[in-house]
């Protein structure tokens, strides 16, 4: 963690986390089969003004499909911890 707060203080700037996460969203494969791409991550730190809650900004890939039911999953490097369970999010 890049700036952090005091204990039990939320950040009062930008608080980066020191690893960047990978961020993978639903996209439609040539085939039209459901597949992952990268969507590029502009921001990954605690949220100012809160305690403990960290953010991740990202930029939605042209390629990403559209609806209320996209897949979104979070992971960090191969072998450090495990990705997220998948969830979905609306991407318009």
């Amino acid at each position: 963690m890049q700036n952090p707060p005091s204990d039990g203080a939320g950040a009062t700037g930008l608080s980066p986390t020191v690893a960047q996460p990978t961020v993978r969203i639903g996209c439609l494969g040539s085939s039209g089969v459901v597949a992952f791409c990268d969507a590029p991550v502009q921001f990954s730190g605690l949220a100012p003004g809160f305690v403990g809650l960290y953010q991740v900004n990202v930029q939605i890939p042209a390629d990403a499909m559209s609806g209320s039911v996209v897949p979104l999953q979070i992971s960090f490097t191969p072998g450090v911890g495990r990705p997220s369970n998948i969830v979905t999010i609306a991407v318009q």
